[in-house]
């Protein structure tokens, strides 16, 4: 790899590290491309003076490069800024644009790849034992998705925020509900074990949610995307198994506590379990 980001950047470098996938050096990161790219998305964070990694083009003028047959791009960090919860909200602008996302059509279709791809699975024990639970999850976040009346805008959210180098990516960034980003950061912090309540309550006293946007929340929390993602990378799900309870409860939490808030409706069978 040194050899073609020496080619392709006029870099030339001594020390290199990765993470499978990504490369790192400097304050550069050649990152596998993970998903299609918006530019004219990411020149408006350019122009509007947003922080997002600035990606750096190879010599031939182009932002992405291939190399052994997979796409990257360079970007430049070129700041360091701890992910937090009031980067999240300032992050949070109105996108002006309305369009509807049917996002209750999207998690369909996600269960049902996973419910027909289950078979290349089925010789993981583990997987096999806690699929069907993660699939009734997702099942239930779609119930309570449908609830929403259709109050609510959008906003410049992120795909996934796994790492604090993902609030920065530009292939990371989309359009899509305020509470997106939120419920991606309470993830975050939960399978970081960085989870305190004090800290989320915190956030959900100073969210500008409407009761849609709670909702949506709600729902996001409830969708695995974790799950799906932990498949989908052949990661091991020995410990996920072991976070069920303790998620199920920070579930029930958060739940009691907007509802002292605004009108949400219950779901039964977490707030009995715990």
């Amino acid at each position: 790899m040194r050899n073609a980001i020496l080619y392709y950047y006029n870099l030339e470098l001594e020390d290199i590290s990765f993470d499978g996938d990504n490369y790192y050096f400097e304050n550069y990161i050649l990152k596998k491309i993970q998903r299609l790219i918006n530019y004219e998305l990411y020149q408006y964070f350019i122009n509007a003076n947003i922080y997002l990694y600035k990606i750096i083009p190879n010599k031939f003028n182009n932002y992405e490069t291939n190399i052994n047959g997979n796409l990257y791009v360079l970007l430049l960090k070129e700041k360091n800024i701890s992910l937090s919860f009031d980067l999240i909200l300032s992050f949070s602008r109105k996108f002006e644009n309305f369009y509807k996302i049917h996002w209750n059509n999207l998690w369909e279709k996600k269960i049902d790849y996973f419910e027909e791809s289950i078979v290349f699975y089925s010789n993981n024990r583990c997987v096999s034992n806690i699929f069907q639970y993660y699939i009734g999850l997702a099942e239930n976040a779609i119930q309570y998705f449908n609830e929403n009346t259709g109050n609510y805008a959008l906003y410049f959210s992120h795909y996934r925020i796994k790492t604090e180098n993902d609030f920065f990516c530009p292939d990371n960034i989309l359009i899509d509900s305020i509470s997106r980003d939120f419920a991606e950061y309470i993830k975050y912090l939960f399978f970081n074990n960085d989870i305190k309540m004090d800290k989320i309550y915190n956030i959900l006293d100073n969210i500008p949610f409407t009761r849609d946007e709670f909702i949506f929340l709600l729902s996001r929390l409830l969708f695995p995307t974790y799950f799906f993602d932990y498949i989908e990378n052949k990661k091991e799900l020995i410990e996920l198994k072991s976070k069920i309870n303790q998620y199920e409860k920070l579930l029930s939490d958060i739940m009691i506590f907007i509802r002292k808030k605004v009108d949400i409706p219950y779901i039964d069978w977490i707030t009995k379990k715990i």
